[in-house]
């Protein structure tokens, strides 16, 4: 197996000056699959009222009901894990291309078939069994969604278009937040009773339609050089994918891990817990907060793709540990000066997002960090089990923190943001050059 480290040479250093259209079609198309990720996981966070009452007992009490969704929502979150390193496993040895499509296909159609679903009054406890199960097929399918459209996304380009091409995705996972709030936001404007007879359903439904062509898409792009190259050359992955990378690359499967830990902490601690630890520890009122948060997800769209070029342009390290730094600051600011003022929170959730727009670079960095026959799976392993693990006990930790420790979400997302600024340096030194 090859264990190459990158050796910059004059070659290295002429990036291309134009990108393919192949190369195009192929961000684009990671792109969507990163907003349907997304999209999803607002719609049912958003939508867990409503989901509450048709899916359980009229005579439950509200919190329970809306405690038992949340804990089917969390369930697919927890089941990441598995779902991405079978996906990962089957990528490093049958190709990138087959499960680029297919970790989409079977993201969409559990989607699609929530939004179809029989509620508690028409099938009794099996509607909630299906929203499970549904729910699960999700977790197992987005669990291989990002890291694979990272390396195939990843082994069409230049390594010095990578954070260009990162910044993208990220963009595409900001957008996707803010077009789900959209939809929401007019389901909600619906009369009461047509929101529980028809409304809900609907942004699962288009939701599973926009997933389904996205994947016809993927249909059209061809596998990646640097896996074709693998295959002529006979230098795939052995029939174990999983147990090489725990056998040789354990160091950067750490590094990984916590790289990856990064941009699950800020997700949940710095864009979605704010949203309620605004309201119930500093007062503000809840108009002020809904209207000013989705700037921040405006803000991270742009702040992603600066980034990006950034990275392109002054290296991974620099970009990273200049631009965390400057988000400590932000986020620090933001706490200390939110007010019930609109313009005033609004315009710190903007500038907030835009800063932490460098979590998204750390996809370089996990890219990086593994030669390219265990790259999925490598990425894979580190991203999810951080996602399970950080971006699952987040909202727990800071509720824990947040009643005895003040401005408890600054500290966190401060915390992360140092562990990139000390975790980046080190684990780019171990990295790996993209080709095989």
């Amino acid at each position: 197996m090859s264990t190459a480290r990158l050796d910059i040479s004059a070659e290295d250093t002429q990036v291309q000056r134009t990108l393919t259209h192949e190369q195009i079609r192929v961000m684009g198309l990671a792109t969507l699959g990163g907003m349907l990720e997304y999209y999803e996981f607002v719609v049912f966070i958003y939508l867990t009222p409503i989901l509450s009452k048709l899916f359980f007992p009229a005579d439950m009490p509200p919190w329970i009901a809306q405690l038992q969704v949340l804990a089917i929502f969390s369930l697919g979150y927890f089941i990441r894990p598995v779902g991405g390193i079978i996906l990962a496993v089957l990528g490093d040895l049958f190709g990138r291309k087959r499960l680029f499509a297919v970790s989409l296909i079977l993201m969409a159609v559990p989607t699609f078939l929530i939004g179809l679903l029989p509620t508690y009054a028409q099938v009794g406890a099996l509607a909630p069994l299906l929203l499970l199960v549904c729910r699960l097929f999700q977790g197992l399918a987005i669990g291989g969604e990002i890291p694979g459209a990272l390396v195939f996304m990843s082994e069409h380009l230049h390594e010095r278009r990578l954070g260009v091409a990162c910044g993208l995705m990220g963009s595409g996972l900001a957008i996707g937040g803010l077009l789900a709030a959209g939809i929401v936001a007019i389901i909600i404007s619906l009369p009461a009773q047509d929101q529980i007879s028809y409304g809900w359903r609907l942004p699962f439904i288009l939701g599973g339609i926009f997933g389904l062509i996205s994947a016809y898409l993927r249909r059209y792009v061809r596998e990646t050089p640097v896996f074709e190259e693998m295959r002529r050359n006979k230098e795939k992955a052995s029939t174990m994918p999983l147990m090489d990378l725990l056998r040789f690359y354990p160091r950067e499967t750490l590094g990984c891990f916590v790289v990856s830990t990064v941009p699950a902490a800020i997700v949940a601690g710095g864009l979605l817990y704010p949203v309620t630890y605004l309201q119930t520890f500093m007062h503000i009122d809840r108009h002020v907060i809904h209207d000013a948060a989705p700037w921040a997800s405006g803000g991270l769209a742009i702040g992603t793709f600066v980034c990006g070029l950034l990275v392109d342009r002054f290296g991974a390290v620099r970009t990273i540990m200049s631009v965390a730094m400057c988000a400590i600051v932000a986020v620090y600011a933001f706490y200390l000066n939110v007010s019930n003022s609109l313009l005033t929170t609004a315009t710190y959730f903007f500038f907030f997002g835009l800063l932490i727009g460098f979590q998204t670079m750390l996809y370089v960095v996990m890219i990086r960090s593994f030669p390219a026959q265990v790259r999925y799976t490598g990425i894979a392993v580190g991203y999810n089990l951080a996602a399970a693990i950080i971006g699952g006990l987040s909202p727990v930790i800071l509720g824990a923190l947040a009643p005895i420790v003040p401005i408890a979400p600054a500290h966190y997302v401060a915390f992360f943001a140092l562990v990139a600024i000390v975790a980046t340096p080190i684990i780019w030194r171990w990295r790996y050059p993209l080709a095989a």
